[in-house]
């Protein structure tokens, strides 16, 4: 417009001082991260409440009433009086009830989630995490086979994880095989003698495996 130069007696500059390129509020939330350095993150987390002893394991948030002094009370007992804020992790609707939900939703420092929930952000804004055995247990399978659900372990079984070259076959590998089948081959009763053999093996009612099994497993007993 042309009323911002410094020439202007009523410049806005003169009096509230101006920024070339001024600081503009960001969404620092909606940035992507890489989700194996998430899941490292996670792992330290969970490694520094446990050494720091901020975790505790509870086998359920079922109460018998839905007052909050009755759950400051119980949280009190479990966590002492310095603790200024705690996380509660839940796996579903079984460890926990509604009267557990009406008592959280009135403490601003309480935070419910799910397993699903956990983030390394509430790791850090909390100071104890307080969770139930079997959100404890669905947690670490979750970070255990998480790896394997993304694809990220090598392919191949090697230290540099390329595949490893085919073996050699050896000689004579295969020399009892082909003499057996040459004597049967050559056997007068050929009939009989395949027929004998036939007696022999059964058909697997595996899905997986070799198709014909021996019918006399020799170290059944």
């Amino acid at each position: 417009s042309g009323k911002g130069r410094m020439g202007r007696r009523k410049a806005p500059g003169k009096f509230d001082g101006v920024h070339g390129h001024a600081l503009r509020p960001r969404q620092w939330a909606n940035r992507k991260c890489n989700k194996r350095i998430i899941w490292l993150a996670l792992r330290t987390m969970l490694s520094v409440k446990y050494a720091q002893d901020s975790i505790k394991v509870v086998d359920s948030f079922n109460l018998q009433s839905h007052k909050t002094k009755h759950l400051v009370r119980y949280l009190r007992r479990l966590v002492g009086k310095k603790c200024r804020s705690a996380m509660l992790v839940h796996e579903g609707h079984l460890d926990i009830n509604d009267n557990c939900r009406w008592a959280s939703a009135q403490i601003p420092s309480i935070c419910r989630e799910n397993v699903e929930g956990v983030s390394v952000y509430n790791l850090l804004k909390y100071h104890q995490v307080i969770i139930t055995e079997q959100a404890l247990t669905k947690l670490i399978r979750e970070i255990q086979t998480y790896p394997r659900k993304r694809k990220w372990g090598s392919r191949c079984a090697t230290p540099d994880g390329k595949p490893a070259p085919v073996p050699e076959k050896v000689p004579g590998w295969n020399k009892a095989w082909v003499e057996r089948k040459e004597r049967l081959h050559n056997a007068e009763f050929r009939a009989r003698e395949y027929w004998q053999e036939s007696l022999k093996w059964k058909w697997s009612p595996e899905i997986k495996g070799p198709l014909k099994v021996p019918k006399h497993d020799a170290l059944a007993g």
